[in-house]
């Protein structure tokens, strides 16, 4: 299973949320680190749920396991015109 959540700046804003009222949106709040908000958490990352990215920048986050392996994760991050990548790597008990 894949989960795919992006961004873009929004200028010192908010964000702008739509999300939908159903079972499948993640719990965002989790500690568990087999879940997207613990592991983002681990990882140090904002929520993009609650927190605006920096004006000009763009996030990308792949996340993968759900269950199926252990949660990992794929960071991609343009600022300044300029792309990096992290893979985030799962964390084993």
């Amino acid at each position: 299973m894949l989960l795919l959540a992006a961004t873009l700046g929004l200028h010192g804003r908010p964000p702008l949320l739509d999300l939908p009222k159903s079972s499948w949106v993640p719990d965002y709040s989790s500690t568990d680190p087999q879940e997207i908000g613990g592991r983002a958490r681990l990882s140090h990352l904002a929520n993009l749920q609650t927190e605006a990215l920096p004006s000009g920048t763009e996030e990308i986050r792949i996340w993968m396991g759900f269950g199926l392996t252990y949660l990992q994760g794929i960071r991609l991050r343009k600022e300044k015109g300029n792309w990096q990548a992290w893979w985030l790597m799962p964390d084993l008990p």
